[in-house]
């Protein structure tokens, strides 16, 4: 992952730092404009009430708070600043969603969308992950929410109940195996098996074929089989935790870019 850049902007005057990234303009309808080298970055807006910080990309603290007499201060934004990071391995901007197709050995089929909601600080860990909602159209109230992030070489997930984190996919050699431990101690192996071409009914994805076995469990079908395509992320995947055949996920639409 690089290293951010930022470029820094006053609510009073402009000043840009660093070639990559470039403040145009800073107008008095609040609208701010800026040129920069990369098309494939996660972008934030984040401000501070003075020069050196403390940055958020948040109102929290300008919201829901007690007062405890007749005169208060508060910090408000004074300056402002824009953020990138490049070279994720699964950039997830908010407002981005993926669909898919389901079907099971029976003949069922429906479709489950997961949708990327927002952000979340999560102090056991001491970072940032996005708020992933995984949606079943047909049955809305079937719909759990994720935490996820992503570096240059791995994506992670993380159990927001108990704050187990899991790596979920890593770009390494075929052969490569790692171990996750969830909530209440379930043990799970990866195993990337091979890189193979998947064709979907929205294009063809070069990706990585992970194995996932759960350890020391009673069903003898405790495993899964994944296929991550780096920079974009899971297009297809086997459940056969529900008997063999197993249940197919399919994709079948993605907006990564919205508006």
């Amino acid at each position: 992952m690089k290293p951010q850049i930022f470029c820094l902007f006053l609510s009073s005057s402009l000043a840009a730092l660093g070639g990559d990234l470039q403040i145009r303009s800073f107008s008095g309808n609040g609208q701010l404009t800026w040129t920069n080298t990369f098309t494939n970055a996660l972008y934030s807006v984040e401000w501070a009430p003075t020069v050196t910080g403390a940055w958020t990309d948040t109102w929290a603290s300008l919201k829901g708070f007690a007062v405890g007499g007749p005169v208060s201060t508060a910090q408000v934004p004074m300056f402002y600043r824009v953020k990138y990071v490049t070279n994720l391995l699964l950039p997830l901007p908010i407002g981005s969603w993926t669909l898919m197709s389901v079907s099971n050995a029976v003949g069922d089929v429906w479709t489950q969308k997961t949708t990327v909601l927002g952000t979340v600080y999560v102090p056991s860990r001491g970072k940032d992950f996005t708020i992933v909602e995984m949606l079943i159209p047909a049955d809305p109230s079937n719909a759990p929410l994720i935490g996820m992030r992503s570096t240059d070489s791995g994506v992670y997930d993380i159990e927001l109940n108990c704050g187990s984190e899991e790596l979920a996919f890593t770009n390494a050699p075929i052969g490569t195996s790692w171990t996750n431990m969830a909530c209440g101690g379930r043990v799970t192996v990866a195993t990337i098996q091979a890189s193979e071409s998947v064709t979907t009914a929205v294009g063809v994805f070069s990706c990585f074929k992970v194995r996932k076995q759960r350890v020391s469990d009673t069903n003898p079908n405790a495993y899964w089989v994944e296929w991550w395509s780096p920079g974009f992320g899971l297009v297809y995947w086997k459940n056969y935790w529900t008997g063999n055949p197993p249940e197919v996920y399919q994709l079948i639409g993605y907006d990564r870019n919205p508006k």
